[in-house]
């Protein structure tokens, strides 16, 4: 199993703390109306780095668990936000010709 020796335990601690206030930084410029998007690169970028140090920190199901937490609220968003917001939920986000 991979484990980080003891002196870079605080090189990965800056580095968590970094990713969370980039994190934190990104959210508060993207809210309504976004003026920043993060795009495939960033995200990428951002997941790389969380299962790094999962595997560096030996926290690997409990990176599993934010993943499934994360994918289950964007479900329970994505199936009640007709009675949230009185909108109708579609198969595909994307609006078509002919879709009506």
């Amino acid at each position: 199993m991979l484990q980080a020796p003891r002196a870079t335990t605080r090189i990965l601690g800056r580095l968590a703390a970094s990713l969370m206030a980039a994190a934190a930084g990104f959210l508060w410029w993207n809210t309504s109306p976004a003026r920043i998007f993060m795009g495939d690169t960033g995200s990428q970028a951002m997941g790389g780095a969380m299962a790094a140090l999962a595997l560096l920190t030996n926290t690997h199901l409990l990176l599993v668990i934010l993943g499934g937490l994360l994918l289950g609220m964007s479900f329970l968003y994505n199936k009640f936000r007709g009675v949230l917001f009185g909108v109708e939920s579609r198969e595909s986000g994307v609006d078509s010709p002919g879709s009506e």
